[in-house]
């Protein structure tokens, strides 16, 4: 499943607009911040050779974590996030595999801030995910090892809450099975792509 750019421009627009005649309700333009928010997430997985695991659509829902420095413009930060994997399509249509899982993400961030919205980007330097289900040989799995894995996206702030839209993509360049670890030929990445949208509070 290719997923389209068209809701997260047409996000971009309407927020950029909103923004010109907000008035900024959040924290402190400067000094230190910390965010907590709730997310839901829909988008699909597939490796590099679309034959090792086939693309198939995935929804969920997580929370996340972040602290954040703002000085002037800049907007920069780290943040965690766990989110709930589970898959749209039937198992029964993959040779009985589900990529359903529970995915642990900690990224660094940097953004610019114009006070009612930031557009931020997150470098995804340490993540991984362990399956819910066994794979099709009855084996437990985890992926790991997010090399060039991203976010981009654009949060609007408000009364001390924010709403955001992002879109990320999580590339993992490691398997463990039943314990043993293995370094997967380019192939063989596996990349969980999706929309995320989220709703917290700043402190």
């Amino acid at each position: 499943m290719k997923i389209s750019l068209t809701s997260f421009l047409f996000a971009l627009s309407f927020i950029f607009l909103k923004s010109t005649y907000a008035q900024d309700f959040g924290p402190s333009s400067g000094g230190f911040g910390l965010s907590i928010d709730a997310k839901g997430v829909y988008g699909s997985a597939q490796t590099q050779d679309n034959t090792t695991v086939a693309e198939r659509g995935l929804y969920g829902y997580g929370a996340g974590l972040g602290l954040s420095y703002s000085m002037g413009l800049l907007y920069f930060g780290a943040s965690g996030e766990f989110i709930n994997w589970l898959q749209r399509d039937k198992a029964s249509d993959f040779g009985n595999t589900n990529m359903a899982g529970t995915m642990k993400t900690f990224s660094g961030v940097f953004g610019i801030n114009f006070q009612s919205f930031i557009l931020f980007g997150r470098y995804h330097f340490k993540s991984d995910i362990e399956l819910k289900y066994q794979t099709s040989g009855a084996e437990d799995a985890t992926w790991s090892d997010p090399e060039g894995s991203y976010s981009i996206g654009i949060r609007y702030r408000g009364m001390g809450d924010y709403i955001s839209v992002e879109y990320s993509t999580v590339s993992y360049h490691t398997s463990t099975v039943n314990g043993t670890s293995t370094e997967l030929l380019d192939a063989e990445v596996l990349t969980y792509s999706a929309w995320i949208v989220s709703y917290g509070f700043n402190f």
